[in-house]
């Protein structure tokens, strides 16, 4: 599925769309945030195995990695130096 295919514009976009703004609706407070980013992180994983399956163990790991970088970033005070490893790896990925 590519961003101009009809399966992504009349689809994947409208449920995504619809599910997103239906629970920014009718969650408030934090279960409203919370909620929106998995169903973003879900959609984005669902988007991308649809073509390339076999790059999800990297996508979840890359996920992974980004996550503890940014648990990281907030406990320790070599933040730029945290990120600027993350960023290399995640370049160094594609």
């Amino acid at each position: 599925m590519t961003l101009n295919s009809v399966v992504f514009i009349f689809a994947f976009m409208p449920i995504v769309l619809l599910l997103f703004y239906g629970a920014r609706f009718f969650l408030r407070g934090t279960a409203q945030a919370n909620t929106c980013k998995v169903l973003l992180l879900i959609a984005s994983i669902v988007f991308f195995s649809w073509v390339a399956q076999q790059y999800l163990p990297l996508l979840f790991a890359l996920i992974a990695l980004n996550y503890l970088a940014a648990l990281l970033m907030h406990r320790t005070q070599w933040k730029r130096t945290v990120l600027a490893a993350a960023i290399v790896i995640d370049v160094a990925a594609l």
